[in-house]
């Protein structure tokens, strides 16, 4: 389901599947999914530049894992 193949599997098994009632819905939820995940890409991306910025971000990150910058945090 997290993969465009995912979503076409899906879509194919409905479409052969189900009555036009089921396939609409079906679809809906695939376009919702798809926007949630657009969403939630952009607060993922928005969270770790604040974590990036924010002292206080930095302090609990040093005080939990024991590390201060981390490649990965860039």
């Amino acid at each position: 389901m997290r993969t465009a193949q995912g979503h076409a599997e899906l879509a194919a098994i409905a479409a052969a599947e189900l009555s036009p009632a089921g396939q609409l819905q079906v679809s809906t939820a695939l376009a919702m999914l798809a926007a949630v995940e657009t969403q939630l890409n952009i607060i993922h991306r928005d969270v770790l530049d604040a974590a990036h910025r924010l002292r206080g971000a930095k302090v609990l990150r040093a005080r939990l894992y024991g590390w201060g910058r981390s490649p990965r945090w860039r």
